[in-house]
């Protein structure tokens, strides 16, 4: 598996992606991705951003997450985010589940803002999705409260270094 950032040539795979991704949390009935979020615009805006990392299997992007700052993601919402980053939109491609690929996404993620000096990251995430508070949690992230943010009422967690 490859980790890397993603770059405007792979935006058709990662919407693509997303868009199946989306119709599997609809099946599965989980009430989070609601009213069109992530629209396709702020998925071009992470990769133009350079926020956007995509993990690759033989040649596949089969992985898609934004990694940026907390401070970015969160400043009008949450207090404490300098040196912490944040990631979201995590999604891994439908036929690819099971294999471990979300960790190795977080994995890189929480790597990379170790390398580039954070002191920890910040994440959100619906109650309700209990796969991915589970694989959250598994790295060590410890929930601090819940926050109602303009798309959806998410409890907060965060990992220190």
């Amino acid at each position: 598996m490859i980790y890397r950032i993603a770059n405007p040539n792979d935006l058709y795979d990662i919407l693509v992606m997303k868009n199946r991704v989306k119709e599997r949390v609809i099946k599965e009935k989980l009430p989070i991705w609601l009213n069109g979020y992530p629209l396709d615009e702020i998925i071009i805006d992470d990769i133009n951003n350079t926020y956007g990392r995509i993990v690759e299997l033989n040649e596949k992007i089969v992985s898609y997450a934004v990694f940026l700052p907390s401070i970015i993601e969160y400043e009008y919402y949450l207090p404490n985010l300098e040196n912490k980053y944040s990631f979201g939109r995590v999604m891994v491609d439908d036929e690819y589940l099971g294999l471990g690929i979300g960790k190795f996404l977080i994995s890189n993620m929480i790597n990379e803002a170790k390398n580039k000096g954070a002191i920890g990251m910040i994440i959100t995430a619906d109650e309700c999705n209990i796969k991915a508070t589970n694989l959250y949690k598994s790295f060590g992230f410890k929930k601090i409260g819940e926050k109602q943010f303009p798309y959806a009422y998410l409890t907060v967690y965060q990992l220190i270094f």
